[in-house]
């Protein structure tokens, strides 16, 4: 099923100003305008498929439910991807996916804006052969512009799948990984499906028209996607892996810049601790030399205060001796004179001279 095809004139030329999408082409709406407006305008063009090749495109034309149909004569050649099992709404949703040329793409909180080149729809080199027997067919392939994001990581190009009633199955999400290939899928729920061809009803050409351009406005401002594959191509992957190494011997060098210091302060820690150790044994060396002179030095005042308070002794017995004495001198003298005055002729001269001689002797 497609909803575009070419288009030429009867001699198979182009047709001047009718372009879009850098293609010579025109949609099933508005085919099926024309045919129904200007049905003699029409006839003087042909309609053909889309494949890549003009040698492969073969006649169509538009059918009432909104998609190219082969011309009899030819629809025993439709391939795979040309089959009329899809719906509108997928087919509508890929063509206005695939005609912007930014994409906002949001990847659950993330968001993840693409910048594309071009897409090829095409389903004959959009093929992808697996085994001998196994083909699968994206919906589109989108080539990505260099400064893109992703562009590194997933080679330039990515398959987008859109997802209306069927996801991809897990074995097409397989091959395609297993072969550097990554896939974003898009889910159209029904809210956002073609109304009248989920609910069955009639519709026109307008109405494809009109659903087309409102889901193309809708794109433009964000697209809910998920990455069902995400494989790092070879040569982003052989870059992070350099980077790695680089990074590793970058970390290689600082390590070893590290261990030659580390090694260089273990030396100085030792220089250190050896010089701590002659410190403490010299200043432990010093405390012994001064404790050992406190010690004469409180031996020598100890002796001096016990020096001190032996003369002391013997100056207290010294004087206890001179006063013993004075006391038996005074005695003496006290009873001399009374002795003297005692006699009738009293020598008051000599009485005199005793009392002085005593006072000089107590003085001295």
């Amino acid at each position: 099923m497609k909803i575009w095809a070419y288009v030429t004139d009867k001699n198979q030329k182009p047709i001047p100003g009718k372009q879009d999408h850098s293609q010579l082409m025109m949609y099933i709406w508005e085919a099926l305008k024309l045919k129904r407006d200007h049905g003699a305008e029409f006839n003087h063009f042909i309609l053909w498929s889309t494949h890549r090749d003009p040698k492969d495109r073969k006649p169509v034309h538009p059918n009432k439910n909104g998609f190219f149909r082969y011309n009899p004569k030819n629809a025993a050649k439709e391939v795979q991807g040309d089959s009329d099992g899809e719906s509108l709404s997928h087919q509508l949703a890929i063509e206005a996916l695939t005609s912007l040329s930014t994409i906002p793409f949001k990847i659950g909180n993330q968001d993840l804006p693409l910048k594309f080149e071009y897409f090829d729809m095409d389903y004959q080199s959009t093929r992808l052969q697996f085994g001998s027997d196994k083909y699968f067919y994206p919906d589109a392939i989108g080539y990505l512009s260099k400064d893109s994001l992703m562009y590194d990581e997933w080679g330039g190009k990515v398959a987008l799948e859109i997802f209306v009633t069927h996801s991809c199955e897990p074995d097409k999400v397989k091959a395609f990984e297993s072969h550097n290939i990554p896939i974003l899928e898009v889910k159209i729920s029904d809210s956002i499906r073609f109304r009248k061809e989920l609910n069955k009803q009639p519709f026109t050409p307008e109405d494809l028209e009109d659903y087309f351009e409102k889901l193309r406005a809708r794109f433009s401002q964000q697209v809910f996607a998920k990455i069902l594959s995400n494989p790092l191509v070879t040569q982003h992957s052989r870059t992070i892996i350099k980077k790695l190494k680089d990074t590793l011997d970058s970390s290689n060098d600082k390590m070893s810049r590290v261990t030659r210091n580390v090694t260089l302060l273990e030396r100085e820690s030792a220089r250190y601790k050896q010089y701590v150790e002659q410190l403490k044994i010299s200043q432990n060396q010093e405390l012994e030399s001064f404790q050992s002179i406190l010690l004469e030095k409180q031996e020598s005042f100890e002796q001096s205060q016990l020096d001190l308070h032996q003369q002391y002794q013997r100056q207290i017995g010294i004087s206890k001796l001179y006063t013993a004495m004075g006391i038996v001198f005074a005695g003496v003298l006290t009873t001399l004179m009374l002795l003297l005055l005692a006699l009738p002729h009293i020598n008051y001269e000599l009485a005199a001279r005793l009392v002085v001689d005593y006072f000089n002797w107590v003085k001295h």
